[in-house]
């Protein structure tokens, strides 16, 4: 006798086409090119790695100010002979081909070479390839820490004239570029000969991800970009310049600023007044349109800084804190300018 096979109830077969179904789509969605990279993912994800320093144009650096954009950071020294230069020519090209899509990425280049990458030889290298691009000077114990939070390799060779000299060595480092997500998290990594059509999709797809909320309690602000702070002392009193860069599209307004250079630093602005030159205090600061730039410049808005102290010999810059009422504080090396630019008489 021929016995039937027992019929699922139809519940039950309902249960078990539903979960075959939904099995089969996660499977399909794991399966999706748009889920794959092709640069090393990082798992379990991690928050990016901890890396702060001053940058070529004097302002202080912190990683994680740049939560909400895409950052490819790497690591080098500017006496590299190779690697490198064509490793920020690389990614030169890679604005370039990302075009609009760049706005929303940054690139760090961090010297390990803290004798002698200065900020002012990083001034002088980093902006030949791309002015938007970041060039970190970090003091040895910074070079240390963002060693082990990258978990970089660092090996310094001797100089030819002996070690207690600065003359030429090699640097032997970690080539990788490290991707950091807009949650400001390590996404991926790429070796130092990466090509550039591997590199452009995955940073597409991180690109293409919505920017995260600003934490809990904090506006997020647009970066704004200080050029070309300079100082000029004399015996009384001396006088700050420099311009503010504001990309973001709701205004920003400079409200004081703090130096151990002088005793105190004023905002004003010189007025002509039918050929009166006239000095007006600005207690309420320097507005940054949005979008615009703030220009302290010689007859114009102006820092002034009040008994201000002689600079330590050779010194070529003095340390300014400028605070913002969106974008906080920024610190910035203004270069000693003028004639007594060494220094007060």
């Amino acid at each position: 006798m021929q016995t039937s096979r027992p019929r699922l109830g139809g519940a039950f077969a309902a249960t078990m086409t539903t979960a075959w179904i939904l099995s089969a789509l996660l499977l399909v969605a794991s399966c999706r090119p748009s889920e794959r990279f092709n640069g090393q993912v990082v798992e379990p994800v991690k928050e990016g790695p901890r890396l702060v320093g001053v940058n070529w144009n004097g302002q202080r650096f912190d990683l994680k100010d740049l939560r909400g954009k895409v950052v490819v950071v790497f690591f080098g020294y500017t006496y590299c002979p190779d690697v490198c230069p064509f490793t920020l020519a690389k990614m030169k090209q890679v604005f370039g081909d990302l075009g609009k899509e760049a706005e929303g990425l940054e690139v760090v280049f961090a010297s390990v070479d803290p004798q002698r990458d200065t900020v002012e030889k990083l001034a002088a290298y980093v902006p030949a390839f791309d002015r938007r691009f970041f060039g970190l000077r970090l003091e040895p114990n910074e070079v240390d820490q963002a060693s082990r939070a990258f978990g970089l390799t660092v090996q310094y060779g001797t100089p030819k004239e002996g070690i207690e000299t600065d003359s030429n060595y090699f640097v032997d480092h970690t080539g990788t570029f490290f991707v950091i997500d807009r949650a400001g998290d390590l996404r991926l990594k790429f070796p130092p000969n990466v090509a550039v059509d591997v590199m452009e999709p995955d940073l597409k797809k991180l690109l293409a991800a919505p920017a995260p909320p600003p934490a809990p309690g904090k506006v997020a602000a647009a970066r704004l970009e200080i050029r070309d702070a300079r100082a000029q002392l004399f015996a009384s009193n001396g006088t700050i310049y420099f311009d503010v860069v504001n990309p973001g599209a709701s205004p920003d307004r400079l409200l004081r600023v703090e130096t151990a250079a002088a005793k105190a630093a004023e905002a004003h602005e010189t007025i002509d007044d039918g050929g009166v030159m006239r000095m007006k205090a600005r207690p309420e600061g320097f507005e940054v349109p949005a979008g615009g730039t703030l220009s302290l410049s010689p007859g114009g808005k102006h820092l002034m800084l009040v008994d201000p102290q002689p600079p330590a010999a050779g010194a070529k810059s003095i340390p300014l804190t400028l605070h913002f009422e969106r974008a906080g504080a920024i610190e910035v090396q203004a270069r000693l300018d003028g004639a007594n630019g060494g220094g007060a008489s």
